[in-house]
């Protein structure tokens, strides 16, 4: 397009025109209706609380494993069911001290059966022997 210099002016002036007027509309619409009205400060109302000692906590959740500073392997000599524990948890213990009673059931029919076993033998020794005093048996 082909303008002569006054055609462009004219444009110019107009494009400038409608900017300033828009630019002035949005001043006026955004900026002087929200502009602060002096007014006298509003009542404000305070809530008063007494102060109280009170312990609080926030639980914290954690996934990871825990090893005591201090610990202590027991194992028993024998085998059974625990019927008694003769400690308190966090107590001091002397060396040698009981500190359980195992339920002696299963031991003490297996020592029965020993003994009676040893009967047995002791009689066949005293057998034997006397075979052997009268020369029945080799030695």
């Amino acid at each position: 397009m082909n303008f002569d210099v006054s055609k462009r002016t004219i444009v110019i002036a107009a494009a400038v025109a409608v900017v300033v007027a828009v630019a002035g509309g949005g001043w006026y619409f955004f900026g002087k209706s929200r502009a602060p009205v002096a007014r006298a400060p509003a009542a404000r109302t305070v809530v008063a609380v007494a102060v109280k000692k009170e312990v609080f906590s926030d639980p914290l959740e954690a996934i990871g494993t825990l090893n005591a500073s201090e610990s202590v392997s027991i194992t028993a000599k024998t085998q059974g069911i625990i019927r008694t524990i003769d400690f308190d948890d966090g107590s001091t213990v002397k060396q040698g001290e009981q500190i359980a009673a195992i339920d002696a059931g299963e031991q003490d029919a297996q020592l029965n059966v020993e003994l009676a076993n040893l009967e047995q033998q002791k009689k066949e020794l005293a057998r034997t022997m006397g075979l052997v005093k009268d020369q029945h048996v080799s030695q």
